[in-house]
């Protein structure tokens, strides 16, 4: 039962043991320091064009600016320094026109010649691995990143991050849960994004206690986001803590925030399940007058399986008899059968058994189940011939045959 109450919230990574292990022996390499040029000269007119393609990129003039880069580009001869420089800007045009391809490969020779200052160098580094990851790359952008890390001082949070989500796409958990944690811990402020990814990784690697304790930052960012506080029941239910799980969206109940019937339902259902009847009748019929709820059959029905969960019998059969006005179904009318007969009023549960049984119904067992029990109400109301002869329309049943015989050899022998 406990199942229907589980949503799995995190996607699942399927495994490739060989792209595992090449990716395994590529987290064992060595970082390298990033090497640059503290040498490079350029003339003022080669910044000055230079300067001017870049404004017209940053105008989205690109064929234009990739007009006069081009020019420069010719201009020059065996100066690394004005290459890189040229290189690293078409690259950048590549990027705002999304020819990655082209980026890429403009950064690679900027990479190759190192030949501008190590600062410039280490943003080519960082820059190269983003444009890989777009392009789903990701195990070209670990070494890029690797490198880019130990040789930027101090190095940003959010490259810690981005490093993480790398190896989050190659399914390398325990690693990207390192970088991110690391992330969100010399970040300046918390970031919901970052957090939601620290949860998810802690959820995929079953350190639940962790992944709540994620969610329950991300909550103090933005109480009013309903998805983290299902999020963060889902998570206690998967560790088993189904109290906690049930206590956090009521939290989110009382703040407003569960507003979809399936929510509420599914914190009613809950509430059944950890055996907190009255607990759940309340939250039914609050949302029936708030409006968060429709009252139709099922929802009434729920609201009686509720009540007499709670022994509140005769108020659990007056809601489930009005469930039955609502829709002619003929477990609904099984069920407040049932449930008159547990008061005793037999005449009443004749009546519900009947009908119950004159409504199709393709179910055998509780076909068989309605006109068993409708033999009982039958024997309660002294209607004994009736009584016998629908126990001997169940003798042959799988379900009810044993039972229905030993009642017809009670009546007979009484």
């Amino acid at each position: 039962m406990k199942d229907k109450f589980l949503v799995m919230i995190f996607f699942i990574f399927p495994t490739n043991l060989s792209f595992s292990q090449k990716i395994d022996d590529l987290l064992q390499r060595e970082p390298q320091k990033i090497e640059g040029s503290s040498y490079g000269r350029v003339s003022d007119r080669f910044l000055a064009r230079l300067g001017k393609a870049q404004q017209l990129m940053v105008k989205e003039k690109f064929q234009r600016s990739m007009e006069l880069i081009s020019k420069l580009e010719k201009s020059i001869k065996n100066n690394k320094f004005a290459k890189s420089q040229i290189f690293q800007t078409k690259a950048y045009l590549f990027v705002q026109q999304n020819k990655y391809d082209e980026a890429i490969a403009q950064f690679q020779k900027v990479i190759s010649l190192r030949a501008l200052p190590i600062s410039a160098m280490v943003n080519s580094y960082y820059a190269l691995a983003q444009v890989l990851s777009s392009q789903e790359r990701y195990f070209e952008a670990v070494p890029l990143m690797q490198d880019y890390l130990v040789s930027k001082d101090p190095p940003r949070a959010d490259a810690f991050f981005f490093f993480g989500q790398i190896l989050t796409q190659l399914k390398k958990l325990d690693e990207a849960i390192f970088y991110v944690e690391k992330a969100n811990k010399i970040s300046r402020r918390p970031n919901k994004t970052w957090l939601a990814l620290e949860a998810s990784l802690y959820f995929e690697s079953k350190q639940y206690q962790k992944s709540t304790s994620s969610l329950r930052k991300i909550i103090e960012i933005t109480p009013k986001d309903k998805k983290y506080w299902i999020q963060l029941s889902n998570v206690h239910l998967f560790a088993n803590q189904d109290m906690k799980a049930l206590s956090v969206l009521i939290s989110a109940y009382r703040f407003g925030l569960l507003t979809e019937e399936k929510e509420i339902i599914k914190m009613v259902r809950l509430a059944l399940y950890v055996d907190i009847p009255y607990k759940a009748a309340q939250f039914v019929k609050e949302s029936f007058a708030e409006g968060r709820l429709k009252r139709d059959a099922s929802n009434l029905e729920l609201l009686s399986d509720s009540l007499y969960a709670a022994r509140e019998t005769e108020e659990s059969i007056a809601i489930l008899r009005e469930a039955t006005k609502l829709a002619n179904n003929p477990v609904k009318f099984l069920k407040l059968g049932q449930r008159l007969s547990t008061s005793e009023r037999w005449d009443e549960a004749f009546t519900a058994y009947s009908t119950s049984l004159k409504l199709p119904n393709t179910d055998d067992f509780n076909r068989t189940l309605a006109q068993f029990s409708l033999g009982i109400a039958a024997y309660r109301t002294k209607r004994v011939d009736f009584a016998l002869s629908t126990f001997n329309r169940v003798t042959k049943s799988k379900f009810y045959g044993k039972r229905a015989k030993r009642w017809i050899k009670y009546i007979e022998s009484n």
